[in-house]
Order: C-alpha cells, then structure tokens, then sequence
C-alpha cells in the first residue's frame, strides 16, 4: 500500500499522518515500512519538506518487480479509493494569472482512482455506490472526523460516505448508523434476521433509504461506555466497603491488642458477673461470649462521633 501511494505522488510532498487517515493503516505500521522500503531499495528518500507550514516528506519509488503474498483484488479496490490529491500536502499561492493548463486543473481536480501497475481491478458493484459527482460542504466533511470504521466496514473508504452526509447533523449520530449497520450484520451472520451477503451494500442501502433498524439488544456507544463506567463504579464501590470494613476489623484488633493487664482484669470481673446459671451453657464459655460483646461496647465508646455533613445554606443551588 505504502509502495503504491508513494508512486502514484511521484515525489510529492506528503506525510505519514495524510498518509494513515486515507489508508487507515496506523502510524506506527507506515514509519516501520517506510523504513523497509529504504532498507529493500524499493524508495530513494528525498528528506523531510517544508509545505506552507506544514513538514512532510518527499520520495520516490525505484522501478521494481513485486510479488504479491495476500488478497490482490482486495489490495486493488483499496487503492482505488485514495486518490493523490488527498495523499499530497497542498501549498496555496496566490498568482496574477494562471496557464490554461493549470486552470483546467484547478476547476477540474484529479478525482479518478489510482492507475496502477497490477491488472485491472475486479470492481465490486458497491465500490462506487454513486456515479454522480459528490456535492458535500466542507462543514459536512468535517462529520467523517473522528469516525471508527471497524468490523465488516474496516476497510470503507470515508469519501464513499459524503453523498449521505446530509443526513447527519453530528459524527456521533453518523457513528451510530455505522454502528447499527455493524450490529445488523454480525446478527445476521448469527442466524438473526435475513442474511447479508453484502455488507457494503447493506450500508449503503440503508443510507440511501436514509434510516436504519438495529436488532434486538442493540446497544450505543455511549450506552456501552456509560455501562462501563457504571460497572467501574461498582467495582470501586465494593472495593472501598471492603476496604473500610478491613479497617475497622484492624482498628478492634489493635484496640484489644493495647488493653493493658487492669484492663483485663476488669474485663474478666464483668464478664463474671453476667453469667447466667442453669442456662445449659458453661461459666467457661459464657465468659467469652460476654468478654467478647464487652470489648465490641469499648471499642465503639472509644470511637469519635461521625461527623455530619455541613448543612447547605438556602438557596444554595439557586441560579442567580
């Protein structure tokens, strides 16, 4: 993938972050081959540039033959759906007049797919769901931020996403219909509902009709990360009376452990004197008992008060 981009830029400045968000392939995995395509020969790396203000880096392929390991017309339609214009760093200048040329690329920028080396692509049907030209304003665009693609849809392209964008009014309601989408999916594929041969289409399908039917159970991710949250809670919760009830179990223990011998000897005398005879039960073990609900009356004589809460004033909570 990286191989590819590379040459289709043609020594462009570009960077691994443009490069990531239209590949979705993370940072870290591109820095590393990057680093391999310089240690196989397969790139010349030009340096790191400077694009009005923005530092990227230039490199240029080397022509070589390559063998593919892996899903070749996976690879293709992948490639089909970046473009160079969103892999390359754009610098604005202002000029007096433009050539013809450069006019005819500025009102008609480079939007078809990349021409690449393989054979032609097989095109899956749902890979282009429109052929009409995508009209998307630019605060619409901005919804595709910060939206996981995960799942059957891992490998959709967001720009396939911008004819229905106005549908949304947040990522967070687009994020859900994909989530939806997901969910119907992996309950069919469990034997609930009608199957789904074609996820992509499905999608699709569902934004064109412009809503969507989650299955039973459905959960949100907000739902979801409120349940966590909650259940993190609970588990802090439980952990802190465990906590408190051990503490106070050492604070006994430690109290009984500092009695001195008055006042064990005290202890035992009062013990004594509330043993109950012709009870079945032996002086012996009466005194334990007794001993033991003693030192529990100590310990809690010994504690200080709980502290109340400060009580707020009237009109605490008024909105002045």
């Amino acid at each position: 993938m990286l191989y590819f981009c590379l040459k289709e830029i043609n020594g462009k400045v570009t960077s691994l972050p443009q490069i990531a968000r239209e590949t979705h392939i993370s940072e870290y995995t591109l820095k590393s081959c990057l680093k391999k395509l310089r240690q196989e020969g397969l790139i010349r790396y030009d340096g790191r540039r400077n694009c009005g203000g923005r530092i990227g880096f230039t490199a240029t392929t080397l022509p070589q033959k390559i063998l593919l390991q892996g899903n070749k017309n996976r690879l293709l339609r992948k490639l089909q759906q970046i473009t160079q214009q969103t892999l390359v760093f754009t610098e604005f200048l202002e000029a007096p007049e433009e050539p013809e040329a450069a006019q005819i690329e500025k009102n008609h920028p480079m939007d078809h797919p990349m021409d690449h080396p393989m054979d032609h692509p097989m095109d899956h049907p749902m890979d282009h769901p429109m052929d009409h030209p995508i009209s998307c304003s630019s605060s619409k665009k901005l919804l595709l931020q910060g939206i996981v693609l995960e799942a059957v849809f891992e490998d959709l392209s967001p720009r396939s996403l911008l004819p229905y964008l106005d549908q949304f009014e947040t990522s967070e309601e687009l994020q859900n219909f994909l989530d939806m989408a997901n969910a119907c999916v992996s309950a069919a594929k469990d034997g609930k509902g009608k199957p789904i041969q074609n996820p992509h289409g499905f999608l699709f399908a569902q934004l064109r009709a412009g809503y969507i039917n989650p299955p039973e159970g459905y959960k949100s991710r907000k739902v979801r990360a409120q349940e966590a949250r909650n259940q993190q809670l609970e588990e802090e919760l439980a952990t802190l009376r465990r906590l408190k009830e051990r503490e106070r179990e050492l604070q006994f223990e430690l109290f009984v452990a500092q009695l001195n011998e008055e006042d064990i000897a005290r202890l035992h005398r009062e013990a004594q004197a509330q043993i109950k005879p012709n009870i079945g039960l032996s002086p012996e073990f009466q005194i334990e008992r007794y001993k033991d609900g003693l030192l529990k009356e100590w310990f809690a004589q010994c504690q200080p008060p709980p502290q109340e809460h400060p009580q707020m004033p009237s009109g605490a909570f008024d909105n002045t």
